[in-house]
């Protein structure tokens, strides 16, 4: 990888009044992160990972990144790495959301150069496609040749990606293989794995992979190679853990809102009807013993005559309107409000209109008076 190089007729124009702005100007691109806040997320990997820098990818940004790396198999290809700089409880971390390729970039077999046409359309496109991201990285490939940073990595890595929250990938795409690097107290330093939508990847380390074990030191090293995929399933698994959990919690939250509601609905709807239909009591009329012989004996029975609105949520369930569909009285027998009609008997013809039923000589006075 080559650092950013101008082109010949900058080279030609340049002054050396320009140093001080290009220096300026590759400040204020290494600080572009840092003039954000950071995001209050969740980290969507585990808890309490032991790593320099937590870093998140996202599966469609790491698919354009890998596509992107094995179109070309005899150059190195070159590109940014674009996301937001994020926090949680354990600190910052970077969630990386989408590639941006450098497509105007000087590729060979063992180099790749950010032109200055390159930044151009690097800019362009992420004003066009991803404006509310920023720039948290860059990324490359060594096609064939390891993933291993040279100097030349680091020297690019310290001067135009400096900022606290900037990484830079490696990917070979021939041995399938990625290193990461971010920066640390101490300078640029190796970050054994990252993650992508939640599972774990594990990066290249010097030391840890990709390099021939001692004799004397190969059963640890080997002893270390063979607990690595257990740890990344066990990773895995509290990862599922928590996500079961957190799954569980809202939905336990959601139900219980949703009762909640329910009961808040249910106690609303009793207090309207409270005050907009009041329930009055039964007002006394008239009351009278009855005498009733049982046996032989005599017992005097109450009855008491009262003036009372049935309340219209109590007419269905009246004996007399049982059998009328929907609850309703016989057309042409609706009572007064307050008031129940009985049916007419079975078999009874309706009277003709305005005229008052037959009856015998012992229907006198209101009785004879059809119903209203």
């Amino acid at each position: 990888m080559s650092p950013p190089e101008k082109t010949g007729d900058e080279k030609a124009r340049a002054r050396p009044q320009d140093e001080g702005a290009k220096e300026k100007e590759q400040i204020s691109f290494k600080d572009e992160g840092e003039r954000r806040r950071p995001e209050w997320r969740t980290f969507p990997g585990p808890r309490g990972a032991n790593v320099p820098l937590r870093v998140s990818v996202e599966r469609a940004a790491y698919s354009q990144l890998v596509a992107h790396a094995h179109e070309s198999l005899d150059a190195e290809v070159c590109g940014v790495l674009a996301g937001k700089l994020c926090e949680d409880d354990d600190g910052l971390f970077v969630d990386v959301q989408a590639t941006v390729r450098g497509s105007a970039a000087r590729e060979g077999s063992f180099h790749v150069t950010y032109t200055h046409e390159t930044w151009n359309a690097i800019h362009l496109e992420l004003e066009e496609k991803y404006p509310e991201l920023q720039i948290v990285g860059w990324y490359h490939t060594h096609p064939g040749l390891g993933v291993e940073f040279s100097d030349m990595d680091f020297f690019i890595q310290k001067n135009f990606f400096g900022g606290r929250a900037q990484i830079a990938l490696l990917v070979d795409p021939l041995g399938g293989d990625a290193a990461l690097a971010a920066n640390g107290p101490d300078g640029v330093q190796y970050v054994d794995r990252f993650w992508v939508s939640g599972r774990e990847k594990r990066c290249f380390t010097p030391g840890k992979g990709g390099t021939q074990p001692s004799s004397a030191g190969a059963p640890a090293e080997a002893a270390r190679a063979d607990l690595e995929p257990v740890e990344v399933r066990l990773t895995q698994l509290v990862k599922a853990v928590d996500d079961l959990r957190h799954g569980m919690y809202r939905t336990v939250t959601g139900l219980s809102m949703f009762v909640g509601l329910g009961l808040m609905a249910l106690i609303g709807y009793g207090i309207y009807s409270m005050y907009a239909r009041p329930m009055t009591p039964p007002e006394l009329q008239q009351y009278a013993r009855v005498p009733v012989r049982v046996g032989d004996k005599v017992y005097l029975v109450g009855v008491a005559i009262v003036d009372w609105p049935i309340p219209s949520e109590l007419l269905p369930k009246l004996p007399e309107w049982k059998d009328n569909p929907g609850g309703q009285p016989p057309e042409g027998q609706i009572p007064e409000p307050g008031s129940v009609a009985p049916p007419p008997p079975a078999g009874a013809e309706a009277p003709p209109a305005g005229r008052p039923p037959a009856g015998n000589d012992q229907n006198k006075g209101d009785k004879d008076k059809p119903h209203p």
